[in-house]
């Protein structure tokens, strides 16, 4: 019968701590694209909470809305922006920023200015 050498086993338990090193320091970075994900999931939702609400009463004239909402622990900037672009016919801009490192979302829709419609 053969036995492991010394430098077999360390060279084995060296490739094992590199392998465990690897996997460990991936777990971070998962941790942190699941939270940027779940933030930009909620702004989204909150984002089109807000184009339904002016698609269901337009205001009367071009207007642009400012909104600071915490949503998952994140502040949010959301700005929303109704403009008529031609008789009957109104764009609807929201867009969403925030410090947390996650890209700037926008949404944008176009509607009849009458309540309730769409084009």
């Amino acid at each position: 019968m053969r036995g492991l050498t010394l430098v077999e086993i360390l060279i084995s338990v060296g490739l094992l701590a590199m392998a465990i090193l690897f996997v460990v320091s991936i777990i971070p970075t998962s941790v942190m694209s699941l939270k940027k994900a779940e933030d930009l999931q909620a702004a989204d939702a909150y984002g089109v909470g807000l184009v339904e609400m002016a698609r269901m009463a337009p205001p009367a004239e071009a207007e642009t809305r400012e909104f600071v909402v915490t949503l998952n622990r994140t502040e949010f900037h959301f700005v929303r922006e109704v403009r008529q672009v031609e008789e009957g016919l109104i764009d609807i801009l929201v867009t969403a920023t925030s410090n947390a490192r996650t890209p700037p979302l926008r949404l944008a829709t176009r509607a009849r200015a009458t309540l309730g419609e769409e084009e």
